[in-house]
């Protein structure tokens, strides 16, 4: 599991949501996006592309 989150979402603050994920999936990965808000494809698809391809694709591939 893998949450992305940018810093400056006042939809879904970091302060409070990481938490609540981190109850939910004691493994799953967090990542913050410091220049990124509630839009993280539409503030950094270069990094939300790093990410699927370094962590999902090579979850998926062992399934």
């Amino acid at each position: 599991m893998l949450l992305t989150l940018g810093i400056t979402n006042y939809s879904l603050l970091p302060k409070y949501f990481i938490p609540l994920f981190k109850a939910d999936f004691p493994n799953g990965l967090v990542y913050t996006l410091e220049k990124a808000g509630h839009y993280i494809l539409e503030d950094e698809p270069e990094m939300i592309a790093v990410l699927i391809d370094s962590v999902c694709l090579p979850e998926m591939r062992r399934k």
